[in-house]
């Protein structure tokens, strides 16, 4: 893969939060494209329980300092989106069962387009997401360790 162009983007959220997101268009060898993108919310304002809501194309899996809700697979068809839960003691305490923020998301897609995309170029998408599940979520899991 080859990078073809990067794109940065930082904003103010809710309650004082900064939204930060980084992007990478790439190019395989086959010359279709691909982008891998990176979001980060201090504070986090998202949080919820650390599971899959459609277990068929999800996976949790437990890592160093949280757990990654991997969705999606490996194909052009879809791609790939790690939501990092980190564990919030105060809250799973109060609602009695495990409660995490959410304060990083990586997506790495094929399918560059408008829509779902920070890139758009017209041109034909790569045979698969630029990372696979796996490699998206140890990006998460380092995203995370350097908050």
């Amino acid at each position: 893969m080859n990078v073809v162009e990067t794109a940065e983007d930082s904003r103010s959220a809710l309650n004082g939060s900064r939204v930060s997101v980084v992007g990478v268009l790439v190019q395989d060898n086959n010359g279709g494209y691909g982008s891998v993108s990176i979001e980060v919310t201090e504070p986090p304002i998202s949080s919820g329980e650390p599971k899959c809501q459609f277990p068929r194309s999800c996976r949790e899996q437990v890592m160093q300092g949280g757990t990654a809700v991997i969705n999606g697979v490996d194909s052009a068809e879809s791609g790939v989106l790690v939501e990092w839960y980190r564990p919030d003691r105060e809250a799973t305490e109060r609602v009695g069962k495990p409660i995490g923020t959410v304060p990083v998301y990586v997506r790495s897609s094929a399918v560059v387009i408008p829509r779902t995309s920070l890139f758009w170029n017209g041109g034909p998408r790569a045979t698969r997401p630029p990372l696979t599940a796996e490699e998206a979520a140890v990006l998460t899991e380092k995203v995370n360790a350097r908050l």
